[in-house]
């Protein structure tokens, strides 16, 4: 008798403690931040979708300027076709919306948020921001891709 009533109380001390750290949790606020606020930072497709569509529209994306040999510089939204390729200048960047490509070139592409080199050949990964590290680095799409670039480039 006397072990089956230390296995319910140990029972009830474990149910004690869990009620007690749920209890604290939520007077702390957690689980109360409304999805995508600052108390729930989430990032989901559809926020970012109409965070790119309001910098468009506000301006403060730059609008391309043509350089007359095909180059564009400023953010540029491009939609890139199965077996094309971006080019970028030492130091262009983009930024992989939708779709995938693999990264082009001897010297690959600095992935800055997470601060790793692509070699070439290497899967782009969405929403990540890739640097040119040399001339003639880029991507080329193994589907249909849309990205944003900044920077000199050109569409092969």
């Amino acid at each position: 008798m006397n072990s089956k009533l230390r296995k319910i109380a140990a029972f009830l001390a474990i149910l004690l403690c869990a009620a007690g750290i749920f209890g604290a949790g939520m007077a702390f606020g957690a689980g109360s931040g409304e999805p995508g606020t600052q108390g729930d930072p989430i990032v989901t497709l559809s926020y970012l979708e109409s965070r790119l569509a309001a910098l468009e529209n506000t301006g403060n994306a730059a609008s391309p300027v043509s350089s007359g040999n095909g180059s564009v510089s400023g953010f540029t939204k491009l939609t890139l076709n199965k077996n094309q390729t971006l080019n970028l200048s030492d130091g262009g960047m983009f930024i992989v919306f939708s779709g995938n490509g693999r990264i082009s070139g001897e010297q690959g592409m600095l992935n800055l948020s997470t601060g790793e080199v692509f070699s070439n050949g290497t899967s782009a990964v969405l929403y990540s921001v890739f640097m040119a590290t040399g001339n003639d680095c880029g991507v080329t799409a193994s589907g249909n891709m849309t990205i944003y670039v900044f920077g000199n480039h050109e569409i092969l």
